[in-house]
Formats: structure tokens, C-alpha cells, sequence
């Protein structure tokens, strides 16, 4: 067991986490003579099975409009059991090794999803059902050799399925999403449970956007049982955890969830403890994470009885009177291929100052438009939009008055912009902004998202669960806002260089109630001194 003194609750961290940033990982590292080593940046499996996948992919998906759940239903694959063609097109297209920059560059690794300072917390596992060549079991997808690597042969479709409560009968495949800890905390300590939960969620979007360009499907569950699951991964719970699994199927249903419930101890849950072939590259420090570890701790389910039912999510209030809502123009006709959007989403430098062209209202709205399209989850039901608000602080668009706008969605996917607080934003967030001297230069800058969880409505249905959801499925859309924006030529930047609270008051929010989890700056990127080298398979 850990050392609980000198431990916060989950709920001090909803506040400390959005309103501390910095200040608190500082805090946590205080009186550190050296600066702590840095991890590999891959997973090192050693002496274990491979199962080698195509070295050669096609560079399409199909377009990303395909995405989206009010998309018409693709033809993709109809095979019973992924081939290794498209199961070498998903992992690597989902969580890839993608670019080296060299040059003028701190993080030279990066992968087809953004991450804070290119340190990929996330790690990708599936369960496969057998192909004749490959046994059925649990993988780990190893993107720095474009290999499945056999952590446990077996059939454990029940197991995975007991474990979310719900039906997997017919899944092609099983995605499970970790996070290995230790590669953010020993800079970040306990604010690495602020960027794990994000990058799980964009993560997460990524695999659902990229299965459904080839007709897979997938239900998102954030709640489930996590003692079984870590343990049929061979993962040290304290060390690295799942944190999302997402089962693909061939076709649209609604998610089946199981009659009966079950807890961490049931027999059927048990598997035998295994030991993981792979060096770990850097051991976390748990008597410095006390405080990180004893959050997750908090977090974890042990009984599927205790997961909250799926619910409409409540919204927030319009000011009174509410204006009038701006619909979305018709749909313009620009396909793009997802592959090659992937490869040209960028998240520009370390300081954001955007060249100053302006955008017209179709490129906002290219980005805009399936945000908050519907995704199958445990949390909401089937048709309901994700558990996040979005705002858009408008700042340099043609056709779109400067101000803040809410994004609404109706139950037929239209969507439209709602008038929520008139006038200049760019000097406002520029006060507000947390970080001296500033990273971004918001007078530059097109627009800013903003993504929205009600903190009480959360911690009510989930408890010390809630933040990890909240963060994930705010993630989720984060994801697609940042894929979509690469259409138009935008970058679009995660930042979390705020304050909770200000950016509330600033979006005319209850800030003890409303907290935003992501800010995502837009605008055009700027030359610089790296050299991107693409790694195309």
C-alpha cells in the first residue's frame, strides 16, 4: 500500500489540477538536486512472441467525413476476423510511429495523435480472436517495430466482456487503452493525472474515427472493472493501468450491456498472474507520485454494480434571454482522405503565434460540424451527444462576428453556433493567460475551443471516477476538432497553460461548477528551423 499522508482527494483536484498547473508539479519536485531521467520512448518487449505486421500499407482510410456517426454507413470490412491488412491499417493509422523531426528540436518522436512534449503516456493493447497464423489472445501493439507482441494466448472475449458489462459477442477486436504512468510522472508527478486522461480520450477519438473509415464501429467504455483487466495485461497497477476499452464491431448497434453484474474477485474475472517480458525503462518513483498514485487508487471500480447508468447529460443554461441560434451552412464538398489528414495534423511550436490571415466561415465550420457528433458509450444513451460542452471564442473569421459561441447540436446532427458573449476575446485571454512570458498569441490566433465539463453532474454519476471520464470523453472531441482542423490548413493546438476559473468567468460560467478541460488554439502554423521526416510504411 502507499504512503496516504500528504495525499489530495480526487475532488481538490479538479480545482488544483486546472487552477495550479504548473505550480503544482513544481511544487511536487521541490527540493530535487538533479533533474529526474527521461524514459524510453517505447515499450521494450524482450524475448516475447511477435507477430509482425504489413510493412507496406496502402496510404488511404477513406474520407474523414466517414467518421462521424451521421455519416452514411461505410463498406468496409465484413470479414468475421480482422485480416492483417486491416489490422496493420488500424494500429498504425490509430497510434503509429509517424515523424523524426530533426534540427531545431526538444521532441524529435511523434506519433499520428498529439501529446504534451512528446512523451505518449498512452499504450495500445487488443484482443484478437485467432486468424490461423496468430493465436486468439491479448496484444500489445509495438509502434516503434509495427509488431504484435503475445502477452497472453487465450480466448477471453467472456472475460473483457464481464468486465464492461456488456455483450461482446460479435466484436471483430478489442482495444485496450493504458497509461504507463511512469513516463509522464517522473517530470509531471501528480499533474500527470491532469494529461493522461487527455491524451486517453484523443487517443480513444483517434481509434473510432480510423476504424470507422473501413467499416468498424466502436463503443467506448470508461466503465469498467480495472483489477481484471490490468492483471490479464500482466500490467503493476501502480506502474501503468487500463483506462479505456473500446470493442470494434462490423456494423452500427446499440450497446448491449450484460444482466449480471460482477466484482474484481469473482472466479470468472480471475486469470493467473503473469510476468511481462519487457524491461521497464524507468521505475516510477512512488514515494514521489504518493499523491498520483493515491488518485488513481481512488478511481478504480471493483464492483459493476457500482457504474452509473447511461443518462442524458444535462446542459448548461443560456443566458437569459438566449439568443438566436446560427445554423450551419450547407456542407461544402472537400473529401479528404483521413491517412493524409493524419499525417498533415500538426500542433505547431512551443510558442503559438500564428501567422495573421483570416479564415472564412466554411473553414470554421469544417471543424465545427461533427464535433460533437454522437459516439456509442456507457455513459449516455444511444444518439445523445458526448458529455462536453463546446465553446468557440471567434477571433478572426470571415462571416462570424467576434465573441463567444456555444456549439449546439440537435438530435438530427445539424448544428449550430448560439451567440453566448459579444465583443473582442483576443486582449481577455491574453490577461488570463497563465504562463510568463506568454506561449501563445491569442491576437493571432483565429479562435480558441474550449471544452466543458459540469464537475458536479460528474463526480454525482461517476465519484473519483468522474475526472478521468470527463477528461476522456472531452478528449474524444478534442480529437476530432484537431484531425478536422488539418483539413482546412489549420493547426490546432492543445494548451493547458490556464487557469480553470478564469477561463469560466471568462465564458460567462459558474466556475464551482463548469471547468474546462481543454483549450485548443487555432491558427496557421509558422515556418520553422525542423526538418519533419515523415515514416511512411
Amino acid at each position: 500500500m502507499i504512503d496516504v499522508t500528504d495525499v489530495m482527494t480526487v475532488d481538490e483536484f479538479w480545482h488544483a489540477s486546472l487552477n495550479q498547473n504548473v505550480d503544482m508539479y513544481l511544487a511536487d519536485r521541490a527540493g530535487e538536486v538533479e533533474p529526474p531521467a527521461e524514459p524510453l520512448k517505447f515499450k521494450a518487449y524482450r524475448n516475447a512472441v511477435r507477430h509482425p505486421l504489413d510493412d507496406r500499407l496502402p496510404q488511404h482510410l477513406g474520407d474523414v467525413k466517414a467518421s462521424f456517426h451521421d455519416a452514411p454507413t461505410t463498406s468496409g470490412s465484413t470479414a468475421a476476423v480482422l485480416d492483417r491488412t486491416a489490422l496493420s491499417r488500424l494500429l498504425y493509422f490509430t497510434f503509429g510511429h509517424s515523424r523524426l523531426d530533426l534540427g531545431a528540436t526538444t521532441w524529435p518522436y511523434h506519433r499520428l495523435v498529439a501529446s504534451a512534449r512528446a512523451f505518449f503516456p498512452s499504450e495500445l493493447y487488443c484482443w484478437l480472436p485467432g486468424d490461423g497464423d496468430r493465436p486468439p489472445g491479448v496484444y500489445y501493439y509495438d509502434p516503434a517495430h509495427h509488431s504484435l507482441v503475445l502477452v497472453r494466448a487465450g480466448e477471453y472475449r467472456r472475460l473483457l466482456g464481464d468486465a464492461v458489462n456488456a455483450d461482446l459477442d460479435d466484436a471483430r477486436a478489442v482495444l485496450l487503452l493504458s497509461a504507463a504512468f511512469w513516463k509522464n510522472a517522473f517530470l509531471y508527478r501528480t499533474y500527470t493525472y491532469r494529461i493522461v486522461p487527455q491524451e486517453i480520450g484523443i487517443l480513444a477519438g483517434n481509434a473510432l474515427m480510423v476504424a470507422a473509415t473501413f467499416g468498424l464501429h466502436g463503443h467506448v467504455h470508461h466503465q469498467f472493472l480495472d483489477a481484471p483487466l490490468n492483471r490479464l495485461l500482466g500490467l503493476r497497477t501502480a506502474e501503468e493501468s487500463v483506462m479505456a476499452v473500446l470493442p470494434l464491431y462490423g456494423d452500427r448497434r446499440p450497446m448491449r450491456q450484460a444482466v449480471a453484474h460482477r466484482t474484481s474477485t469473482d472466479a470468472a474475472m480471475l486469470v493467473p498472474a503473469i510476468d511481462t517480458p519487457y524491461r521497464q525503462p524507468s521505475a516510477l518513483d512512488e514515494a514521489a507520485c504518493r499523491k498520483l498514485l493515491r488518485l488513481h487508487e481512488a478511481s478504480l471500480l471493483d464492483d459493476t454494480a457500482d457504474a452509473a447508468p447511461r443518462a442524458p447529460w444535462p446542459r448548461t443554461e443560456a443566458p437569459a434571454p438566449a439568443a438566436p441560434l446560427s445554423p450551419a451552412p450547407p456542407d461544402r464538398a472537400n473529401p479528404m482522405d483521413m491517412a493524409a489528414v493524419l499525417r498533415q495534423r500538426t500542433s505547431g511550436v512551443w510558442v503559438f503565434n500564428s501567422p495573421p490571415p483570416r479564415i472564412d466561415a466554411d473553414d470554421l465550420w469544417t471543424l465545427l460540424r461533427h464535433a460533437l457528433s454522437p459516439h456509442t458509450s456507457d455513459l449516455v444513451p444511444e444518439g445523445a451527444p458526448p458529455c462536453t460542452d463546446c465553446f468557440v471564442a471567434v477571433n478572426a473569421v470571415e462571416g462570424v462576428d467576434q465573441g463567444i459561441h456555444r456549439l449546439e447540436t440537435d438530435k438530427e446532427g445539424n448544428a449550430a453556433l448560439q451567440p453566448w458573449r459579444p465583443g473582442p476575446v483576443a486582449k481577455d485571454l491574453q490577461d488570463v493567460h497563465y504562463l510568463s512570458p506568454p506561449q501563445v498569441n491569442y491576437a493571432w490566433s483565429n479562435a480558441v475551443v474550449f471544452l466543458v465539463a459540469d464537475r458536479r453532474e460528474a463526480h454525482a454519476r461517476f465519484g473519483d471516477r468522474g475526472y478521468r471520464i470527463a477528461s476522456q470523453e472531452a478528449g474524444i472531441v478534442a480529437q476530432r476538432v484537431c484531425t478536422t482542423a488539418a483539413t482546412v490548413g489549420l493547426t490546432a493546438r492543445v494548451h493547458n497553460g490556464y487557469r480553470g476559473t478564469s477561463i469560466a468567468e471568462f465564458l460567462n460560467l459558474d466556475p464551482n461548477v463548469h471547468v474546462p478541460l481543454f483549450q485548443i488554439v487555432l491558427g496557421r502554423s509558422r515556418p520553422t528551423a525542423r526538418y519533419q521526416m515523415p515514416i511512411v510504411l
